[in-house]
């Protein structure tokens, strides 16, 4: 459902580097103030103050201090190139504290220092740490910018360890974005960077994310691994900041196997180091987390204490994607507990806070800003190749020259030659246009998969709003009857937006995974209601389409509530079966419950129940023939048929 997808969403905002710089570990911070006290020099005075301020990140309201220092001392100095690198590192003193604002303030100051100086390898810094902010902060496309405008100067410069950086940055976009293979390109490009110069700070952040896109398909045991040993690196590297991040990222992936005690475990560890390095960006997400997992064990006191407190903060740091699941946590807190007027205000809150930080135009931004990086790469390349073509005709002609005397000889060589030339650049531009061409319906296609995932992605957001509607209906009627009813119509509504939310979320954008949709189907299904019941699942391998899903999601959805709410009515707990197997060109499905089976008095002819009707109704929607038996329970079964 989307609450869930929202989840995911948290676990990427956590693991995107501020600069090259990596973080140093702790030394004596007394020797090198004394270095600074005693230095004859200014040059030997900031140096010693510069370091004294990177080695002071995991406290941040020192680093910011001894930063500001330096941004002084440099100005009474008037030397541009160090108040550059002291704006900088004061702005990855706020980052490290949470302030987005203020971290953001300070970069474009030394963005401002580092092009009057016209020192490139500052500003691509630079442009890499307002990308991280802008990322954090919800603005892919702004992010993937500067990304851009960082990694283009970068590779000019053959500067392996930022260029990595850089690359695992713009694959945080590609994660968000839900282009997953692209993602996964970027991210082992710049593993394999990071192992060449042993950046270890770099491999546990890469480690981290793609523990990351292991948990956003399902994977939770490959991604608990890939967590655990960037966990391991971190540790040993003393980066408090990177280990509060994946301590994080593992009581996520516990939270959504509803493992609640040991995602509170690792919640709680995370916070406490967020704390301790005073990291209120990291603190805001932490916080919405924890309380969606008091949430979930009826803690709504708790719960409330954090949302609040996670609100405040994340207001005061312009975090607008914790402000966001903030008020989205909060509304469905209030909605659980019937509070429909609380409910309804921070709802129109979350709604207005999720459209500012994307919408179509910006998705539609990123693709043209990714088409224009991709064409100014190649045309780098053309004018590369065609500088060796300049050498290779100048080269031609001092041989012409030098071998006049045996033109005779030579003309056969000459024409050979030139024909082959000729060959060659016929070829070459024939090649260049290929791939020009498959360049561009490479794009479209892209564009075409974001807008299609867009388009499952609102469909599944409008039956969430029609969902949240019904249940603003449901809780303020007393009325029995009128609330069966708009129970049954949610249930319904909520299988038809799970399809959707399978299709945003696969490979595909036409098929699902028919095991995975109805899984989670009965599991929704089976938490509405008290009963303990069993269910065993037994599905082959199979993926459907949307026209198929949808009715088979509404078929089983009508089975499992009609045995919830009659089958197992003078006993204690039941059992459910659900088989689907591959048969030839279609599918055999069986259902069955252990219940006291069907009244005699109902006949599959002439019904007057509007949930069986509608079982019959869909198998020949699916065109199949439903069969029923009365042994031991009740048992449906039916083929469906593929047509062309």
């Amino acid at each position: 459902m989307y609450i869930h997808g929202m989840k995911k969403g948290l676990a990427l905002i956590l693991v995107m580097v501020f600069t090259c710089s990596c973080l140093i570990a702790q030394s004596n911070n007394d020797s090198l103030l004394t270095v600074y006290q005693s230095a004859a020099t200014d040059s030997s005075r900031i140096d010693a103050l510069h370091q004294f301020i990177k080695t002071n990140y995991s406290t941040p309201d020192s680093a910011i201090k001894y930063a500001e220092f330096a941004v002084e001392f440099s100005r009474n100095i008037d030397n541009k190139y160090w108040l550059a690198k002291s704006y900088n590192l004061l702005a990855i003193a706020y980052y490290y504290q949470g302030d987005l604002i203020n971290s953001k303030k300070n970069l474009n100051e030394s963005l401002k220092y580092y092009s009057f100086l016209k020192d490139q390898s500052g500003m691509a810094t630079c442009y890499n740490g307002i990308g991280v902010v802008n990322y954090d902060q919800g603005k892919l496309y702004d992010a993937l910018e500067y990304f851009i405008k960082s990694i283009r100067i970068k590779q000019k410069t053959d500067d392996t360890t930022s260029i990595a950086m850089t690359l695992n940055n713009i694959g945080n976009v590609y994660k968000d974005l839900g282009k997953y293979d692209r993602s996964m390109e970027y991210y082992n490009k710049s593993m394999e960077l990071k192992e060449k110069v042993n950046d270890r700070h770099g491999l546990a952040m890469t480690l981290n994310n793609i523990g990351l896109l292991n948990h956003d398909h399902g994977d939770y045991e490959t991604a608990l691994d890939y967590y655990n040993r960037s966990l391991k690196i971190k540790k040993e590297i003393a980066d408090l900041h990177g280990e509060a991040m994946t301590l994080n990222n593992i009581g996520l992936t516990y939270e959504v196997q509803k493992k609640y005690k040991d995602a509170l475990s690792y919640y709680q560890k995370s916070i406490d180091l967020r704390e301790k390095i005073n990291d209120q960006f990291g603190l805001a997400m932490n916080l919405v987390n924890i309380a969606t997992v008091y949430r979930e064990t009826g803690d709504f006191t708790r719960a409330y204490k954090y949302l609040f407190r996670a609100e405040k903060i994340a207001k005061e740091v312009g975090a607008t994607t914790q402000l966001r699941d903030c008020y989205q946590r909060l509304y469905e807190t209030y909605e659980r507990q019937g509070s429909i007027q609380s409910a309804y205000k921070y709802y129109k809150l979350f709604e207005e806070t999720k459209d500012s930080i994307m919408n179509e135009e910006s998705l539609k931004n990123v693709q043209k800003l990714q088409a224009k990086y991709e064409n100014e790469k190649q045309q780098l390349e053309i004018q590369n190749l065609s500088k060796k073509d300049e050498l290779n005709k100048a080269q031609l002609e001092k041989n012409k020259a030098e071998l006049t005397s045996k033109r005779i000889v030579n003309i056969g060589l000459i024409v050979g030659i030139g024909v082959c030339i000729g060959l060659i650049i016929f070829f070459f531009v024939i090649l260049k246009y290929r791939r020009r061409k498959e360049t561009e319906l490479e794009q479209s296609l892209e564009e075409k998969e974001v807008l299609f995932r867009e388009v499952h992605h609102r469909v599944k957001n409008n039956f969430q709003l029609i969902s949240s509607l019904l249940n603003l209906h449901l809780n303020n009627t007393d009325n029995e009857a009128v609330q069966m009813a708009l129970n049954e119509a949610r249930d319904r509504i909520n299988s038809m937006s799970l399809v959707h939310e399978k299709l945003y979320k696969s490979k595909s954008l036409s098929n699902i995974n028919l095991k995975d949709y109805v899984s989670d189907l009965v599991v929704y299904l089976l938490d509405n209601f008290d009963e303990d019941v069993d269910q065993k699942i037994e599905i082959d391998e199979l993926e459907l389409d949307i026209e198929t899903a949808i009715p088979l999601g509404l078929i089983f959805n009508e089975l499992i509530t009609n045995s919830m709410k009659y089958a197992f009515k003078k006993r204690e707990g039941g059992k459910i079966t659900i088989a689907i197997k591959k048969d030839g060109a279609g599918y055999e499905v069986h259902y069955a419950d252990d219940g006291i089976g069907l009244p005699d008095h109902i006949d599959f002819d002439n019904l007057d129940s509007l949930g069986l009707n509608l079982v019959q109704i869909l198998v020949l929607q699916l065109h199949g023939q439903l069969n029923v038996i009365r042994e031991n329970g009740t048992a449906y079964s039916f083929s469906i048929r593929k047509t062309t």
